[in-house]
């Protein structure tokens, strides 16, 4: 699995985008029409997104099956669970960095 941590504005999502187009994944964000702009912008040409709440609902229809995705932003997508999430753990290799 693909993660990309690091602290604003280091090109995180510019990386998640460049994997995303290599790999055919489909971007899971909160914006899905600025994040399509924004791979367009980057010369990425046309990277299909989706939101937080499409993304459950294609899940929860098992719908996407094989199709291969990229979450921008996971903590903004756990907030958007309506849970009482109140942490978690990210236990990760120093060459997965």
């Amino acid at each position: 699995m693909k993660r990309e941590i690091g602290p604003r504005g280091n090109g995180k999502t510019k990386r998640l985008l460049e994997y995303a187009k290599m790999n055919n994944a489909i971007v899971v964000c909160s914006m899905p029409k600025a994040m399509e702009e924004k791979a367009r912008e980057y010369g990425l040409g046309k990277i299909e997104c989706v939101s937080y709440s499409v993304f459950l609902d294609i899940q929860h229809k098992n719908e996407f099956i094989k199709q291969k995705f990229v979450i921008d932003e996971l903590e903004s997508f756990l907030n958007r669970l309506h849970t009482n999430i109140i942490g978690y753990t990210l236990g990760v290799e120093e060459n997965e960095i």
